[in-house]
């Protein structure tokens, strides 16, 4: 609401609700009870008296004061409390649909406050799930690299026992194969002969022998026998033999027996 720029509003002061001899007789009624407050001394019972009818003079005339100034006021009043009561009533018409709009605003301001709150639930959830999908990749496929892993060792190992399978096959053939070949027959060595000097010059050398007693304990150089390689073995081992001794201990698997014989014509001895 606006007041026009033009209107002039005239408000009387407050004294000119007073008549001027009234305003006379009241100053002169608080000029005397002035001069009595200061100049009256209570020391007697007749001091005490003319000091409560001052009192009640000027009692008197705070009542006649008040009296006069509702007298004044009171219809001011409620002129005010009918001007207060028409515009509160006129601001209070606006109420309602102020308040179903703000119920508006606020429930879509709630609307908006859950859906941001959805939203953010199921980004935290999404993030979680992917967490966990990535998580489980990597389980899967840290478990698939230990399979891997497991599978290559359990093929290195198959790989290894067939290899030691097919290694002790061939060896067992080979034994057998040496023990279907082998002889019993006694097999000279080439020898270093050591001579004696006796009538007519005969001169007589060592004689070693082998033949194989234990296949199984053979060394493996000897399986596939080398006649040439086992008997240069036995001509090294010869100088340390004894005529007439047969001995087991100096190649495992082969007897071995010192004899001697005659030597041949330009054999060394």
């Amino acid at each position: 609401m606006e007041t026009a720029k033009n209107d002039i509003i005239t408000v009387m002061s407050p004294q000119d609700y007073l008549p001027p001899d009234q305003v006379k007789a009241v100053q002169i009624d608080l000029q005397e009870a002035k001069e009595k407050a200061v100049s009256l001394r209570v020391v007697t019972d007749e001091d005490m008296d003319e000091a409560n009818a001052v009192c009640g003079k000027i009692r008197a005339r705070q009542k006649g004061i008040e009296q006069f100034r509702l007298a004044i006021v009171k219809p001011f009043k409620d002129h005010i409390a009918k001007i207060d009561k028409f515009f509160k009533d006129l601001q209070t018409q606006f109420d309602p649909p102020r308040a179903a709009l703000e119920d508006k605003v606020l429930k879509c301001r709630e609307r908006k406050i859950e859906a941001e709150r959805k939203e953010r639930e199921r980004l935290e959830r999404e993030a979680r799930e992917k967490e966990a999908r990535e998580k489980e990749k990597l389980r899967i496929k840290e478990e698939e690299a230990r399979k891997k892993e497991e599978e290559a060792r359990a093929a290195g190992r198959q790989a290894e026992a067939e290899r030691q399978a097919a290694e002790a096959a061939r060896l067992k053939k080979q034994k057998e194969d040496l023990k279907v070949e082998a002889k019993e027959t006694t097999k000279a060595a080439p020898t270093k002969s050591s001579y004696q000097e006796g009538v007519g010059r005969t001169t007589f050398v060592k004689e070693a022998e082998y033949r194989i007693e234990d296949m199984d304990q053979l060394p493996e150089e000897f399986w596939i026998v080398d006649d040439k390689k086992l008997g240069a073995r036995v001509r090294e081992l010869k100088k340390d033999l004894e005529v007439g001794k047969v001995y087991r201990d100096k190649i495992a698997g082969v007897v071995i027996t010192c004899t001697e014989r005659p030597s041949y014509a330009g054999e060394k001895p």
